[in-house]
């Protein structure tokens, strides 16, 4: 009897334990389900970002090959791409170096600017 009893016991307490598993897993299910109208919106606006920036990125490429500017090489090292005969990037990938190439140009674009208007200032 003594055996039969642990075993009812074990029984029951597996029974709870798999009701509690259930009702967690329907509860992770609700607020998943809630959710997903939002990831599918935040999802959206990720790929749209994500498509802006490349638009932007290969322009920004295709004016500087139009005019001759824009200059890479694969080595050892990954890609280096030199704009205005000035190695500005490297990077493993194409995509990637193209991109640091793109922020370095720009970022020293706006402090070239940023000089210039001081120089003047102080004239």
């Amino acid at each position: 009897m003594k055996v039969s009893l642990a075993t009812e016991r074990l029984a029951d307490a597996n029974v709870k334990a798999g009701v509690a598993d259930c009702r967690t897993d329907t509860a992770q299910k609700r607020r998943t389900e809630n959710c997903a109208p939002n990831m599918r919106v935040a999802r959206e606006a990720a790929r749209d970002s994500a498509n802006a920036e490349d638009a932007a990125l290969w322009r920004w490429f295709a004016e500087l090959l139009d005019d001759r500017r824009i200059r890479w090489c694969h080595s050892g090292r990954g890609w280096l791409i030199s704009v205005d005969h000035r190695h500005v990037a490297t990077g493993a990938q194409f995509d990637q170096a193209m991109r640091i190439a793109k922020a370095n140009v720009e970022a020293d674009d706006i402090e070239h600017a940023s000089a210039t208007r001081k120089r003047k200032r102080i004239q």
